[in-house]
């Protein structure tokens, strides 16, 4: 059995999210001998069960029908909470102590609040998700452990408790490019000359007007989307359709919907240059701190970016341009410019450096030992 506290992780979306730093976090933290769960709250209310353990797995647990009338919402909430505090008592119960709650989430602090008291809370920010700030609040309050990703995410989550300790640790990524089985698309964009590569959701995070312009001015260039369409409710909502559709009507666009996991790396191989052409007018996309970031890093490409606060630390790799024009003079600047063989190296070292194990290694460390 292992040794260390149980830990339980809140998922309010679903088990293989795009943005997957939940299971990666709790893959790490099996790979530490921690007993992990991930409590998926928002899935349906399944009859009830106890949860598994099984050794170097992570154990999932779902809301369980403990009431009657689950058609009701204010039921289903109720079965939540209740569920929550079961998996807690559960986990007490089987490995003799109080677990460990892992939060991503603000918006949680009315499950977590009401709950049994774990023996530590962590509160890792990763974004600046909008309002709840009344969650921020509650998270920010000692003795909670609060980690945070990025300088800019610290600056701001500090205004809101200025006297709260937040430890800056790694942002955390894995890129597995070792799946040798060719996606059928590969050498198509492997023939593209002048390879410009996004590699992440088609949503609302896209600043269209700006790629607009910009693939228009440029059509010896050739931009290549790699990531299914959808929409994110963390900033403001886009006609993803209308927008998406035009994009992919320019004739120098590629866009690939599904690659997986294994084969990112292959593709990022193939790109000359990579792009995060966020619409920084949400603060949410402003303070973010993109792990497609790390990615691209790892195999020594040259970004250009919108102005991301944080991207901004790293000006001998990140371009930043805010304008069509100014794009497109770093993109040709690129072009004629390749990469130095020390700028590739100092990418791959902060690749390195923001490898989920140091993320989880450092965050575990301010664990009471």
């Amino acid at each position: 059995m292992p040794t260390h506290l149980p830990i339980i992780i809140p998922e309010i979306y679903d088990k293989n999210p795009i943005c997957d730093y939940i299971p990666q976090t709790a893959k790490k933290l099996v790979e530490f001998d921690y007993p992990i769960v991930i409590f998926l709250l928002n899935y349906p209310a399944q009859k009830f069960t106890l949860p598994v353990f099984k050794p170097s797995e992570i154990t999932y647990y779902y809301p369980q029908k403990l009431l009657p009338l689950n058609r009701f919402d204010f039921i289903r909430q109720i079965q939540i909470y209740l569920s929550f505090n079961f998996l807690s008592l559960f986990c007490r119960f089987k490995f003799k102590t109080k677990p460990i709650y892992w939060i991503f989430y603000p918006h949680l602090h009315n499950l977590i609040k009401h709950s049994i008291r774990p023996d530590q809370l962590i509160y890792d920010i990763i974004d600046l998700f909008p309002g709840y700030t009344s969650g921020k609040k509650y998270f920010l309050t000692p003795p909670h452990i609060v980690t945070a990703i990025s300088k800019s995410l610290i600056n701001v989550y500090q205004k809101i408790l200025p006297s709260t300790k937040i430890h800056l640790v790694p942002q955390g990524f894995n890129l597995s490019s070792n799946d040798i089985s060719l996606h059928p698309k590969i050498n198509e964009i492997n023939n593209l000359k002048y390879k410009i590569g996004f590699i992440g959701a088609v949503n609302d995070r896209l600043d269209y007007q700006l790629l607009f312009k910009l693939i228009s001015q440029t059509p010896r260039y050739q931009y290549i989307f790699i990531g299914p369409f959808g929409h994110d409710t963390n900033v403001s909502p886009k006609p993803i359709e209308k927008l998406s559709k035009k994009l992919f009507s320019f004739k120098n666009v590629y866009h690939i919907d599904v690659v997986p996991k294994s084969q990112i790396g292959l593709f990022i191989n193939l790109f000359d240059i990579a792009i995060i052409p966020y619409d920084v007018n949400d603060n949410f996309n402003r303070l973010c701190y993109p792990m497609k970031l790390f990615e691209y890093f790892a195999v020594g490409i040259p970004v250009l970016s919108t102005p991301i606060e944080e991207l901004k630390r790293f000006p001998n790799l990140v371009k930043i341009g805010d304008t069509p024009h100014k794009w497109q003079s770093y993109l040709d600047y690129f072009f004629s410019h390749p990469i130095t063989l020390s700028q590739k190296n100092q990418a791959k070292k902060l690749a390195q450096d923001n490898s989920w194990k140091n993320k989880i290694s450092r965050i575990l460390k301010l664990l009471p030992q």
